[in-house]
């Protein structure tokens, strides 16, 4: 695997406006639970993007969507945690999820520091799915020829904490700009 950097937060609906404003990125149409249209929720994860979208913000930025294998390793670590806060189990003082059976919606990014990888990553298991550039190929098959891509982390509307297990990827539609979904960038070094 190359050498990469993760982005320790998810990307902001206010980050994600900058990048509007700058006309370098295109707007995220308001939609149920859609963050961007929602001035008190700047501080919440960037969501309702295509993972074109974020690989504009991301590029913007000079960065790129990461790999599923490097979203995997950057939770799962050397030591291949259940979670990616290791092998405790999920509870809301680690990851935003559950959200959707009472009504509520994301967390502000980066509130929950229990739920850091050990490196200080925060938010990887929960509050939204994120998108990899990975198509939704079987393991060991990355040229399958999917249109698909993965996104990885479960998001703030499931209840089952499996689905924020270091090795659960979910395939979606690349235009597949829901609430659930959002991301953060990487870098090669």
């Amino acid at each position: 695997m190359v050498a990469f950097l993760l982005d320790r937060d998810l990307v902001t609906a206010g980050s994600y406006a900058r990048c509007v404003e700058a006309s370098a990125c295109t707007t995220v149409p308001p939609g149920e639970g859609c963050n961007g249209a929602d001035p008190a929720r700047t501080l919440h994860p960037a969501n309702c993007v295509t993972m074109q979208q974020a690989a504009t913000y991301c590029a913007w930025l000079g960065r790129r969507l990461p790999t599923e294998i490097e979203y995997e390793w950057a939770a799962a670590g050397k030591e291949s945690r259940l979670y990616p806060w290791g092998f405790t189990p999920v509870d809301d003082t680690r990851a935003c999820f559950g959200h959707c059976k009472d009504g509520r919606r994301t967390c502000e990014v980066g509130k929950l520091p229990a739920g850091a990888t050990p490196e200080g990553v925060l938010d990887l298991a929960g509050n939204v799915w994120e998108w990899t550039s990975s198509p939704a190929c079987p393991y060991g098959s990355p040229e399958c020829g999917s249109a698909q891509r993965i996104t990885r982390g479960g998001g703030y509307c499931g209840a089952d904490p499996k689905l924020l297990r270091t090795h659960t990827r979910e395939p979606r539609d690349p235009s597949d700009g829901t609430s659930t979904v959002g991301f953060r960038c990487a870098r090669t070094m």
